[in-house]
């Protein structure tokens, strides 16, 4: 298995989304277009050569700029342990919520 993490760039209010995760950042476009990701941060878990989930960390953004006190999903870490205990990820897609990264393409 492996989960792959992009991160192009920070958020235009200056804050950071961060999330608890050893990830590996890459700005390669070629790995975002294998992926067709259109907003950073993103996140994707493979097993045996199929992609398990795409999307958001967690809900904790609403909107660009617009965070909850605290995210009431972890849409990431759920398909994680789903992947790892050999079960369906429960929501293998999310929107995820941050900066456009169509200059890359």
């Amino acid at each position: 298995m492996a989960a792959l993490g992009i991160r192009t760039c920070s958020l235009a209010s200056g804050n950071q989304i961060s999330y608890h995760l050893s990830s590996i950042i890459y700005h390669l476009s070629s790995i975002i277009n294998f992926l067709s990701s259109t907003i950073t941060p993103e996140a994707a878990v493979f097993a045996s050569g199929r992609m398990l989930y795409r999307g958001r960390i967690d809900d904790h953004y609403v909107a660009l700029g617009q965070a909850r006190p605290a995210p009431t999903t972890h849409d990431l870490q759920d398909a994680l342990e789903a992947a790892l205990n050999g079960r369906p990820v429960p929501n293998p897609t999310t929107k995820a919520v941050g900066c456009i990264i169509a200059d890359l393409k």
